[in-house]
């Protein structure tokens, strides 16, 4: 996968626009990057013809007549397509920087997800995936990440697909009870962990594994520990911990400044669930630490 990965880069550092007289498909000079998405579809099928009984079909750009500007492999959920569904994609920068990876929606018929909107005006993408009006994918994702050329470690590039499926397969409605089950267990841990004094929960704390549990999911899902979160919260006292601003409003369910707990060092990349590797911040600063530069 690393291979077809780079090699798709490679091909758009030297080909970031084509001739309109030579971009047909069955031109020669787009023989070996057909393959390579080829084999990168072939990859993808082992790892993801389905999900806990969820179908899954692997696609990858054709172009109608001409040749892509913007390659990309596309996870689709049953009954769903690039030009009209919900879907997990990996999509290649024009000019071969690396690709742009998560769940997304349909740049035509858009479906009303909550998508993050990367593209502004005056401000460069490290990683841009418009190729033309008719094909700009960069506002596209719910989970936009980035992968840079040259690709080394594909291990975070699938564990991130893994997590867009689920969310594709969410916002399909394919596993909204199982999603709503986990996410509503850890906030009502956290509810009872905040009743009870910080030094109850430094006692657990300190017999506390560091590396959470995992329950098998449609991917895998962390079982974070509750102490943490609302030991941090409470260190933090209603000020985001980032841009020392207070929460930028109170929740309606308790009447708390409303924060959110960041890894420092993700979990996926090894980082401990504790309290040492978590900060409390605002709603935007956790996107800029996720999203930003």
């Amino acid at each position: 996968m690393i291979e077809q990965f780079n090699k798709i880069c490679e091909f758009k550092s030297k080909n970031i626009r084509y001739d309109d007289e030579t971009n047909t498909t069955n031109n020669p000079i787009f023989d070996e990057v057909k393959n390579d998405l080829e084999k990168l579809k072939s990859y993808l099928e082992k790892e993801f013809s389905s999900f806990y009984g969820h179908k899954l079909s692997i696609d990858i750009s054709s172009g109608a007549g001409k040749f892509t500007l913007i390659p990309y492999v596309a996870i689709l959920p049953e009954e769903q397509k690039v030009s009209d569904g919900i879907y997990s994609v990996i999509c290649f920068d024009i000019e071969g920087k690396g690709a742009l990876v998560g769940c997304a929606e349909s740049i035509k018929k858009k479906k009303g997800l909550p998508v993050i909107r990367r593209k502004k005006r005056g401000i460069a993408l490290a990683i841009n995936v418009k190729g033309s009006s008719r094909s700009d994918y960069n506002n596209a994702f719910v989970n936009p990440k980035e992968f840079y050329y040259p690709l080394s470690n594909y291990e975070q590039l699938i564990d991130h697909l893994k997590r867009s499926v689920l969310m594709s397969l969410g916002y399909l409605g394919k596993i909204k009870d199982e999603f709503k089950e986990n996410v509503g267990k850890l906030d009502n841990s956290v509810e009872v962990s905040q009743k009870e004094t910080s030094e109850e929960r430094k006692k657990r704390l300190e017999k506390a594994p560091k590396n959470p549990s995992k329950s098998p999911s449609i991917t895998y899902i962390y079982e974070r520990n509750p102490d943490v979160i609302a030991e941090v919260l409470y260190r933090a006292k209603g000020i985001c911990e980032k841009c020392n601003a207070p929460a930028p409003f109170i929740r309606k369910s308790d009447n708390s400044p409303y924060l959110e707990v960041h890894h420092i060092v993700t979990l996926a990349n090894g980082g401990d669930d504790t309290v040492d590797n978590c900060i409390a911040v605002c709603p935007n600063c956790h996107r800029e630490l996720h999203f930003g530069f």
